[in-house]
């Protein structure tokens, strides 16, 4: 096995952990991995607060993500509200009901990044990410 397919490995690895660590809320909530991060990004991203933005990312198809705005609608997370310059055009807004919860989706992130993280000093860190950033480009370049 070459040195790329072992990278690619702990991709899978990686998204095994993140799948056990989420699945402590996905069952306490009822939600799916897709909520959660649907919340995280509407918490972050604050303007890309529609739709196609998070379709946008590339990290979810047009369809899931419409699903998933109407488990978290039905279950008072967030609100749709017309934009007041494009009345064609739906935001997303987190409710107060979803605070809770971002807060936890936060602590799980961070508790993952602790532990993959464990051992490496900042430096190599600033050198991972830079390195994986290029790759990330040429990936998208050449898709």
């Amino acid at each position: 096995m070459n040195q790329l397919d072992e990278l690619l490995l702990t991709g899978l690895q990686f998204g095994r952990l993140v799948e056990k660590k989420y699945n402590y809320l996905e069952e306490k909530y009822d939600l799916r991995k897709i909520d959660l991060k649907i919340l995280l990004y509407l918490d972050v991203s604050k303007d890309s607060n529609t739709a196609k933005c998070i379709v946008d990312t590339g990290l979810f198809t047009k369809g899931h993500v419409s699903q998933s705005i109407g488990r978290l609608r039905q279950r008072r997370m967030i609100d749709t509200v017309r934009d007041s310059e494009d009345k064609r055009c739906s935001r997303l807004m987190l409710m107060e009901n979803a605070k809770t919860i971002i807060s936890e989706i936060k602590m799980v992130d961070h508790e993952i990044e602790r532990m993959i993280t464990k051992g490496i000093s900042d430096e190599e860190l600033e050198t991972m990410r830079r390195v994986a950033g290029k790759i990330i480009n040429n990936i998208n370049a050449a898709i």
